[in-house]
């Protein structure tokens, strides 16, 4: 018994080494698990910093974005007031240009009048755009006034003795328009009370000046002094005619 407690008294110091040991190493990995708690902290404190900068960027974005839309909306909103507002002036002006072109020389009269009823027909739609019809009709008055400075030959059909006709054209400025049928026969756009005509032309004389034109035409020999057939009182809606 005396053995055994001298032997128990003598392990004692080795008993007491290991138990520091234990609690050194056991406060070691306490130590170093405070450690990496802490980092881990600082890293989620780190990233929830970054977080909360990318969210306070969001919602300025956010605010930005949101007045960008609300500007653009305006825009657009002032721009659909504006061309509303346009769509009464731009049928009128389409109107005016379509009475024009019905008393003004029958020259491709319905093509004229078609294009014309192509931009009363987008005017008329449920989202009409003014500006664009405005834009194609401004195209429209530059062919018209072009024509009005250009002598010009062309085909179309036309009454003539009754009948609907193919025939040969040629246009000084929007002033005259002699035509010449497939048989020879000569004509020219003569004003009216109920409109314009197309009379023949019978004398000789007149014929040789048309007739002269046309060849010149033929001959691409359009260009130079030239005497013409024209109707006296010319812009007096004349029902007569006379050479000049």
């Amino acid at each position: 018994m005396a053995k055994s407690a001298g032997a128990q008294s003598a392990d004692l110091p080795q008993q007491v080494v290991e138990l520091r040991r234990e609690v050194d190493d056991l406060a070691q990995r306490l130590a170093d698990r405070r450690r990496t708690v802490r980092d881990e902290l600082a890293a989620l404190r780190a990233e929830r910093a970054e977080l909360e900068r990318q969210l306070r960027l969001e919602k300025v974005r956010a605010r930005t974005l949101s007045q960008l839309e609300e500007q653009r909306r305006q825009r657009v909103e002032d721009a659909d007031q504006q061309s509303r507002a346009w769509i009464a002036p731009a049928r009128g002006t389409v109107d005016a240009a379509r009475s024009y072109v019905r008393a003004s020389l029958p020259f491709k009269t319905d093509e004229r009048l078609a294009t014309l009823d192509r931009i009363a027909a987008d005017l008329a739609g449920s989202a009409p755009d003014a500006g664009r019809a405005m834009a194609r009709l401004w195209r429209f008055v530059e062919e018209e006034q072009a024509m009005a400075r250009e002598i010009a030959m062309a085909q179309q059909p036309v009454e003539l003795a009754g009948k609907r006709r193919l025939v040969d054209v040629v246009r000084v400025g929007m002033a005259l328009l002699y035509a010449r049928a497939p048989d020879g026969t000569y004509a020219w756009a003569v004003a009216q009370d109920a409109g314009w005509a197309f009379a023949p032309i019978t004398d000789a004389k007149s014929i040789e000046l048309v007739a002269a034109l046309f060849d010149a035409f033929d001959a691409n020999q359009r260009f130079g002094p030239r005497r013409l057939l024209i109707p006296s009182g010319l812009g007096d809606r004349p029902t007569t005619g006379g050479s000049r």
